[in-house]
């Protein structure tokens, strides 16, 4: 507390850091588990609101697991890692996610992990997002959701699980979502969007997000998404 800080004794000793610790046990596993250090992933993708979330990358995976609430809906925002890129692409990439510290499903609020196409240097928030996770229940559904002006809609359906393949095609002003079992070679069409912000250039890549209802202190991030085989394609 200030009033019972003693200067002369503490000098410039006199903060605690406890995310420095933590941090070193975190690259410490990742290490052992064949990871890159914490933090360390290739130069051509950047991180927004990277404070929201841990990321590492090993030989053809990146791993991004939400460390605090945040979502991309309603122009909220959370953790996103990125390359920027303009004309036509497809990017897709497959999905596995679990809890962190075992290979059960998220089971607890609105935990979500997918890709995103966002445009780059907006003042209100444009982007659609495809992704997979909890929707307020144990129950595991896929989210496609666009947002435009800030203001956030999309379609939700059950799935059987988040082990699959993602995939957002964009072709002039048109953005097509895609999903795919795991097991299957057949791509599902989901829905399209003609969008007038997608002229510009885009942000493309993988998002994570965790929040939930009311403010209990116990509720917090417990999801690791491991995105692999991820290919972005002019």
């Amino acid at each position: 507390m200030p009033l019972d800080s003693d200067p002369d004794f503490w000098g410039t000793n006199n903060i605690i850091e406890p995310t420095a610790e933590l941090n070193r046990v975190i690259e410490r596993i990742g290490i052992n588990n064949g990871e890159r250090p914490l933090n360390s992933i290739d130069a051509i993708w950047k991180k927004h609101n990277e404070e929201m979330f841990i990321t590492t990358q090993n030989s053809d995976s990146i791993i991004l697991m939400p460390v605090a609430k945040g979502a991309w809906e309603d122009d909220e925002t959370a953790g996103i890692v990125y390359q920027e890129i303009s004309g036509d692409f497809s990017f897709e990439t497959k999905l596995s996610a679990s809890k962190r510290n075992n290979e059960e499903l998220p089971d607890m609020g609105f935990q979500q992990a997918g890709i995103i196409i966002r445009e780059a240097g907006s003042r209100e928030e444009n982007n659609v997002i495809l992704a997979c996770g909890t929707g307020g229940n144990a129950k595991i559904k896929y989210f496609l959701r666009r947002t435009d002006r800030g203001k956030s809609k999309g379609l939700v359906d059950k799935i059987d699980d988040m082990n699959g393949w993602l995939k957002l095609e964009k072709v002039g002003n048109r953005i097509t979502a895609f999903i795919k079992k795991a097991e299957s070679d057949e791509w599902k069409k989901i829905a399209g969007y003609e969008l007038s912000w997608l002229n510009g250039y885009l942000e493309v890549g993988f998002i994570v997000m965790a929040k939930f209802s009311g403010s209990g202190p116990k509720k917090k991030p417990d999801m690791k998404a491991v995105f692999t085989d991820y290919s972005l394609i002019k």
